[in-house]
């Protein structure tokens, strides 16, 4: 099937009325913004959802798969991340992968977010990763942190 390529959805017709069940995606409402968006397909028009909020600690090793991100039914997930600091020379933050037979996290290579082409602490830096999920429980952990102080907050997006 073809696939829609993020177009929005004029908010007074139902995604089927736009054509929705002709592009093989599922449409939800925002009501915030008063439109339709796709619910899964494109890892630029999905809506994020909220995974971290206001984190000022590196993480200590997670417990449970209730903390991570939930991607059943889904290829992609890519994690939004917005980091304020003082003199930060160093964020490094990995992505795990709950493992459910072993009933733990596996963990990923490490990824310095100062070494990303997007990011600077100035004015509050703004990252992506992005990463196949193929279904699993996904969290983004603090691994490393050289600076003053940090604030980051992190929004994930599935297809």
């Amino acid at each position: 099937m073809a696939r829609d390529e993020g177009r929005k959805i004029d908010k007074t017709h139902s995604p089927e009325d736009a054509g929705a069940h002709k592009v093989g995606l599922n449409y939800v409402f925002n009501p915030e913004t008063g439109e339709f968006y796709p619910e899964s397909g494109d890892l630029y028009s999905a809506i994020p959802q909220l995974h971290r909020k206001d984190v000022i600690v590196v993480d200590t090793e997670p417990t449970s798969s209730e903390i991570g991100v939930d991607c059943r039914g889904f290829k992609h997930c890519r994690f939004d991340i917005k980091v304020t600091g003082e003199n930060v020379t160093s964020l490094k933050v990995e992505i795990l992968r709950w493992n459910i037979t072993a009933e733990e996290w596996f963990f990923g290579g490490l990824v310095d977010l100062l070494d990303s082409k997007s990011f600077t602490v100035k004015g509050g830096a703004v990252s992506l990763i992005e990463d196949e999920a193929f279904g699993a429980i996904l969290f983004l952990k603090v691994r490393e942190f050289v600076g003053d102080n940090f604030c980051l907050n992190c929004w994930a997006v599935l297809c």
